[in-house]
């Protein structure tokens, strides 16, 4: 909402309402980002959390007078997983900001010469293949129909 107040330049209450109302006209391209950005940082925080329980077996098997050494791997993987997430919580809200400033530079400007986009090319591919492929996924398998007209 406070990237609405800096593009607009209007009230707290108003830029709320206005990415609001953003977010929930570009709701395609939202679920797709927030589905594959969430994945990707949950594999981040597993990642992190194998990477500890790794050095935490190989670390704790040196220790000939530890025999069990179970109990204590998992509390560090458990503490592990809670720091991997308040750390890619950030990105996260990174991923938020950056997905609202897209969608309402896509409102301002039409990518013409007069008022061209301020996202880069890239993004803006990336964004419409996953948005594509979301509502694919959504609307089911293409029919025969679909696919070949009906012949007369």
């Amino acid at each position: 909402m406070l990237r609405v107040v800096a593009i607009r330049g209007t009230n707290f209450c108003t830029s709320a309402k206005k990415a609001f109302m953003t977010l929930i006209s570009n709701s395609l391209r939202v679920a797709a980002i927030n589905s594959v950005g969430d994945f990707v940082l949950f594999l981040g925080k597993l990642g992190v959390t194998a990477a500890t329980a790794a050095v935490g077996v190989i670390w704790l098997k040196g220790k000939e007078d530890l025999h069990y050494f179970a109990v204590p791997v998992l509390l560090v993987c458990v503490f592990a997983y809670f720091i991997a997430h308040c750390f890619l919580s950030t990105y996260e809200m990174v991923i938020d900001a950056l997905l609202l400033c897209f969608c309402e530079d896509v409102d301002i400007n039409d990518g013409s010469a007069e008022k061209p986009y301020f996202a880069s090319s890239t993004l803006h591919k990336f964004i419409e293949e996953k948005s594509h492929t979301l509502n694919e996924m959504t609307r089911g398998p293409a029919t025969e129909e679909e696919v070949e007209p009906a012949r007369v």
